[in-house]
């Protein structure tokens, strides 16, 4: 990515919409925002190959990530697609949203179960390093809606997770967040999740499902 090799740290869009294909960001304290009035919409299309049939769109990785006045637009192909994630979160991640919005369109109801905004990927092997008292990964949304056939977040194998919603709806045909168990020994202070709603409509099957 030409933010990674130019050492990039602010990104602002200037046009009202943007079709993209799958992006890799790590970048360390990368903000990306919108200068359009009323936002730019970002469309997701997987491409013309067949070799990428389950993915994110967005790889965060491990990096502080700002996101301001976007509109993430989503439509999964009715082909080609096992599952996948709008967002791919690594540990010692910090993801801000603000004044943005999430839609996931799925016309395939065999993969609501295995779609996500945000798919959360732990690396067992460092669970011994983890710090305790520090979140392995904070989510912060500010005037954020995430909407669509899919299920809000997932873990595969929990790891410690502050999410924070301030202002917001969330609207899924899944769960708001669907998480495996832990190999760590401290499961009380490692697989923590820590959720703080402030005025959040939620509409989900189940707020978490283990």
């Amino acid at each position: 990515m030409m933010a990674r090799e130019n050492k990039v740290n602010l990104i602002e869009i200037t046009v009202p919409e943007v079709v993209s294909e799958p992006v890799d960001f790590q970048v360390e304290d990368l903000w990306i925002r919108s200068t359009v009035s009323g936002g730019t919409i970002i469309r997701f299309e997987a491409g013309n190959t067949s070799a990428r049939v389950q993915g994110s769109m967005l790889d965060v990785g491990s990096s502080d990530v700002v996101m301001e006045d976007i509109n993430f637009v989503w439509q999964v192909p009715s082909d080609r697609v096992s599952g996948g994630s709008l967002f791919e979160v690594h540990e010692n991640t910090l993801l801000r949203l603000t004044d943005c919005s999430i839609t996931v369109s799925n016309p395939n109801p065999d993969l609501l179960e295995r779609l996500y905004a945000f798919d959360v990927i732990a690396a067992a092997s460092r669970f011994g390093d983890a710090t305790v008292g520090e979140p392995e990964v904070h989510i912060e949304l500010n005037n954020v809606v995430v909407r669509g056939e899919m299920t809000m977040l997932h873990m595969g194998e929990a790891v410690r997770l502050e999410l924070d919603w301030d202002n917001g709806l969330l609207a899924v045909s899944g769960n708001m967040i669907d998480t495996g168990g832990t190999r760590a020994e401290d499961v009380e202070e490692r697989s923590r999740i820590e959720l703080e709603f402030w005025r959040v409509t939620v509409h989900a099957l189940s707020l978490i499902h283990i």
